[in-house]
């Protein structure tokens, strides 16, 4: 029954070319070797889609090209964009590729949606907040005078809410920074063009042996033949319910002597 079935859904086995297998995705990590080096909302030069200037020494991950200047990447869980020229794409997978710091808010202040005095207020931070995890930096506007141009950005977790804010802290209002280690994992460049999708190469049939060939085949067809076999089934009269015939009870017989009565 099956080789019928395979032979009705792949009658031209014998005679197909090639056996092409599934694409595969790959991704690369990058060094950021310098300073100024940043995560973009967008692939465009522009100081406006600047999200944050990624700490020198540590890593992003490559995800795709987005255009000829930029990579698509993610910097622990925030994606965005890097200039190509900016970053040094490796063949290792670092065991550290983000830095992990945290910092206190010792001043009631916001969490804004830009390092701008007039961004939005996401959240409220409270006199002595925690703030565990710390991104990045950028500058801004300077909210005091004489004071300083640097926000830090950073994730909340808004108790409000219970949702997760990213948005950006006022550095002025902030103390108990850890510091920054360098990352000094040894890496090894990556000269050639970084190839993102690649199809695995083609398998002549015609090269397999018949065995390969069947299982290809049932590899091919086992859905369809599950699906087959549970609409057969389904249908089938040993699964629909017949109805009982209720027989009457039997009744006790008994014959009566005439001269009994």
């Amino acid at each position: 029954m099956l080789i019928f079935i395979l032979i009705f859904l792949f009658p031209n086995i014998q005679n197909l070319e090639y056996f092409c297998l599934a694409d595969s995705t790959k991704t690369y990590y990058a060094k950021v070797e310098n300073t100024s080096t940043y995560i973009y909302s967008a692939p465009v030069k522009s100081d406006e889609a600047k999200i944050f200037e990624i700490p020198a020494s540590y890593y992003v991950l490559l995800t795709d090209h987005a255009n000829n200047d930029f990579y698509k990447a993610k910097y622990s869980d925030v994606e965005g964009y890097v200039l190509k020229n900016s970053v040094t794409p490796v063949t290792e997978k670092p065991n550290y590729p983000f830095t992990t710091t945290y910092f206190r808010v010792f001043s009631p202040t916001y969490l804004y949606s830009a390092p701008y005095s007039d961004a939005e207020h996401l959240a409220t931070l409270e006199r002595e907040t925690d703030i565990t995890n710390y991104y990045g930096q950028i500058e801004g506007d300077e909210l005091l005078s004489y004071s300083t141009k640097q926000w830090y950005y950073c994730s909340y977790l808004d108790k409000s809410t219970n949702t997760q804010k990213k948005g950006y802290v006022f550095a002025y209002y902030c103390d108990g920074f850890q510091d920054i280690h360098q990352n000094n994992e040894p890496y090894t460049e990556i000269l050639e063009e970084l190839v993102f999708f690649e199809e695995d190469p083609k398998i002549p049939v015609n090269s397999m042996t018949t065995t390969a060939k069947v299982m290809i085949a049932v590899a091919c067809a086992l859905p369809s033949l599950i699906i087959i076999l549970l609409l057969m089934k389904k249908k089938s009269p040993s699964n629909v319910k017949q109805k009982k015939v209720l027989k009457k009870p039997k009744r006790d017989y008994f014959e009566f002597n005439e001269d009994d009565i």
